[in-house]
């Protein structure tokens, strides 16, 4: 993304290619990007306001190219969903939210919604550990 100039402003949306439905399976992805926000309850929902990350996720494969948007919602209900993301990077002591251009894995499935079929990540694919973290972790 960039910014925009206010005196110079082109309303013209750039040609963006189609979306591709990938076929479900295992896919290689790149962080293109991750915005930060804040959820706001919804009366009844299961979360109550939190903070939010907004993750953009590139995937090429011989299927095509895809890009997916997932949420990750900063809640305690939610830190296995956290936690599984970072895995996927290589990240396991602690979180770095500079993850833009870091790859990782995820399993990938078709979702219907209002008629129409998506692509979401299923899963977060735990990237293998370094000898160090894994001799660590056994105590």
């Amino acid at each position: 993304m960039a910014a925009l100039d206010w005196e110079n402003i082109n309303l013209t949306a750039p040609a963006s290619e189609p979306a591709t439905l990938l076929p479900p399976g295992d896919y290689d992805f790149t962080v293109v990007s991750l915005e930060r926000g804040m959820h706001t309850a919804k009366p009844g929902g299961k979360l109550g306001n939190c903070p939010k990350a907004e993750i953009t996720i590139r995937i090429e494969s011989d299927a095509g190219n895809a890009s997916l948007r997932e949420r990750l919602y900063l809640d305690d209900s939610c830190l296995g969903i956290i936690s599984a993301f970072f895995n996927s990077l290589g990240c396991y002591d602690s979180p770095n939210w500079a993850i833009e251009g870091k790859t990782g894995r995820c399993k990938v499935k078709t979702r219907q919604y209002d008629g129409n079929t998506y692509n979401e990540v299923a899963r977060w694919l735990a990237a293998p550990q370094p000898a160090e973290s894994k001799a660590l972790s056994a105590f």
